[in-house]
């Protein structure tokens, strides 16, 4: 969920459509706060079936990112697109 939520704010911002791992790498600069996160999303896809990761314990922290990509976007739709 983490990396597929990355394109959306790419194209808010910068109005072009990325790739979900171009995204995950721009993300992680403009979004310091959640370059932990997308980082252990990009390592855990590469180990999709290594059963040492948990990742049912970060279900909190991708909500949380999930929620803040659904405000940005609302928040970037709300403002005029400048040339």
């Amino acid at each position: 969920m983490i990396i597929t939520m990355c394109p959306n704010p790419h194209l808010f911002r910068i109005h072009e459509v990325a790739s979900k791992r171009a995204a995950a790498s721009w993300a992680m600069q403009v979004l310091p706060q959640w370059s932990q996160l997308i980082l252990e999303a990009l390592v855990w896809r590469e180990a999709d079936d290594d059963d040492a990761i948990d990742q049912d314990a970060t279900l909190p922290e991708t909500l949380r990112f999930v929620h803040f990509v659904i405000e940005t976007i609302l928040v970037e739709q709300a403002s005029p697109i400048t040339p």
